[in-house]
Formats: C-alpha cells, structure tokens, sequence
C-alpha cells in the first residue's frame, strides 16, 4: 500500500521533459534540505495537537461570550498548523519512515475533516505534478472568457464570488473539499474511489461524531449546546476553511502569474518558477503557519519538510537571480489579484477581468 508519492519519481513528464542543466542544478541544490528530524517533527507535531486539544476544553469549559471569538480564531489557527504538517506527511518530508508520516498526518488532518489518501492523489500528483497546466491543475484553475460565457447563471455567479476575498472560503469547502476529497463523483474520479480512500473518509466522520460529542459532553455550565457547538467547531472551521482557500488562491494567482492550456508550452521547472511566487508576509504570520508562504522550495522538491524551506529558499535566491518571482504578501497585492485575476486569456497569457464581459453575459 503507497500513500505517499515522491514526485522525484513520480509522473513520466516530470522524469522525461527536462533533462538540462536547470533540472540537475535545482536537485543539487536542494538536495541537503531533504533531512528530516524525527525529533523536531515530533515535538511540532505533539505541541500543535496539545494546543488545539487545549484551547478546545478551555473554550467549552470556560470561556466566556467576549473570549469565545478570539479562542475560535486561535483554534482555526492551528486547524491549519496540523494540517500544514499533515500535508508535509502526505509528501513523505516530514518523518523520515513511510509509516510515521502516514500515521501522523493521518492524524494531523483530522481537525481539518480532510482525508489523507484522497488529498495525496489531487495534491500530490495533479497540482504539483502539473502546476498551471489547466487540463491537470485544478486548484483555483482559472477559466477563459468562453468557457465562462458557457456556464449556468448560478455557476457564474459561483465563480464570480469564488474570486472575492470571503468567497475563497467557499471555493475550498465545495470545490475541493466536498467534490475532490469527500464526494467525489465516481465517473469523473475513479482513482479517487478506492477502499482506502473511503476509509479515510470515515475517519473523518468519526472524529467529526468524536468532537461533536466531547464538545457537547464537555461544555461548562451555562453554555448551550448550540454556543458550544458554533464557537468550538463550526466557527473554526469555516475560518480554517477561509485560510485554506486564500493561501491556495495566493499561492498561484496574480497579476505576473501564468497559467498554460497547452501541454507542449509547459514544462516542469519553468512552471514552478513562473507560477509559484515566493510570499513575503508579516513575519508572525509566517511563524504562525510553518513557513507555508515561502512556497517555491516546496514546489520544486517535495521532499523538504516546512522547517527547512527558509535556508532552502535563501539558496534558491543566490543561484537564480532574477528567476524568481517574489513580493510581500500585502493588502495592495492582495487586492490587486482579486480585482485583476478574473479570466484567462490562453493564447494571450494574460489576465482578464469581469469588466471586460460588460454586455455579454445577458446575451
């Protein structure tokens, strides 16, 4: 049984396509940020855990109406911590066994009600084996001008808000979560329907049942069952949800962004050098979420676990300058990607906003 898929040997495309000196120069380079800590990881892994178990018995016990808020921020926080070290499992990075990262991150998942092996398949092999190629991509895929045209109206109006900054967080629980991890329709996803992918589903349905009933067992007296529900469990993880869905946004849409329609025109490295900017954020938020912004290291090699992606960019940054597509993650930039990164134009590489439909849609 393999859950893990080291794209280092993985896809015959990734093997095949680029044998130059850039490929070769990119492995070397990375190569020594492969190590893994057993013991750092585990320490990582055992203080996120203690802490989201923490905050939720302090919350049901005994928080009060103007602490709840900020104890659901705080558990959404690290929601996302576990999952970002489930993910590095999911990729074999971050325990150096096959069998540590497929218990662990198993684990590390559950808080964010995301599968393990389902995630593996989309995540591992289809966006980052084939990063921008819109016929295998489908993370945040942008569409063309008539492909949109062609849509219901109620689809439309799902994509329009899909590109809004609270509409990434619906774009992630229906798009991702609901279609590619928990329902996936069985004829367009086969590969996605194997008894240890629906294992893994019930999996998260018993740790849903589980929190459920601890929370609701557990909460102080005078909280309701409804206010204990909402501020430990549905408050999290619509914001988890929220996070989720703008950092995949953010990771690969932007004005300098460019995605590919024709598999001729892609290639492996110049993707990830294209299409996947290095993120500057406030340095808080980069402690706060493993690193997960420094997002480059990650895409060309798999293998390097969160805790290493700093130097691993910094060598990078020495050895391709002017390669690299980098800028601080503010709320100019940010704004500007949603107002900008609507469509995409093919054949032109470039970005096309709503604006420029005036008129069609009603035809």
């Amino acid at each position: 049984m393999v859950d893990i898929i080291d794209l280092r040997r993985g896809t015959p495309e990734y093997a095949g396509d680029e044998r130059g000196s850039k490929k070769q120069r990119v492995i070397d380079l990375l190569s020594p940020f492969r190590r893994s800590n057993d013991l750092l990881a585990s320490l990582f892994l055992l203080f996120d855990l203690t802490a989201f178990v923490a905050l939720t018995a302090v919350l049901v016990r005994s928080a009060n109406h103007r602490m709840a808020p900020f104890l659901s921020a705080a558990i959404a926080v690290f929601i996302a911590r576990l999952f970002i070290v489930g993910h590095d499992c999911c990729h074999g990075a971050f325990f150096s066994g096959s069998r540590a990262n497929a218990m662990c991150g198993r684990i590390a998942m559950l808080p964010g009600l995301v599968p393990f092996s389902p995630w593996a398949v989309g995540h591992n092999t289809l966006h980052h084996g084939y990063t921008g190629l819109r016929t295998r991509d489908y993370t945040f895929q942008p569409l063309s001008a008539g492909e949109y045209l062609a849509l219901s109206s109620f689809e439309r109006l799902f994509y329009r808000l899909s590109r809004t900054p609270p509409g990434v967080a619906f774009y992630w629980i229906r798009e991702l979560w609901w279609k590619k991890l928990l329902a996936p329709d069985r004829e367009k996803f086969p590969s996605l329907n194997r008894r240890i992918h629906k294992r893994d589903r019930l999996l998260v349905l018993l740790f849903l049942i589980a929190w459920t009933t601890c929370v609701c067992l557990g909460r102080g007296a005078g909280t309701s069952v409804w206010a204990a529900g909402f501020w430990a469990i549905l408050a999290p993880t619509l914001l988890w949800s929220w996070i989720m869905g703008f950092t995949i946004f953010v990771h690969h849409t932007g004005p300098q962004m460019v995605w590919f329609a024709d598999r001729k025109q892609w290639s492996f490295f110049e993707s990830q050098f294209r299409l996947t900017p290095n993120l500057f954020p406030p340095k808080v938020l980069s402690v706060c979420l493993h690193n997960i912004y420094c997002h480059l290291p990650h895409h060309l090699d798999v293998s390097i676990p969160f805790y290493r992606l700093e130097p691993a960019m910094e060598t990078l940054r020495r050895h391709f300058p002017g390669e690299i597509v980098e800028r601080p993650l503010t709320l100019c930039g940010i704004r500007e990607s949603f107002r900008t990164c609507h469509l995409f134009d093919f054949e032109k590489s470039a970005w096309v906003t709503f604006g420029s439909l005036a008129g069609k849609e009603e035809q």
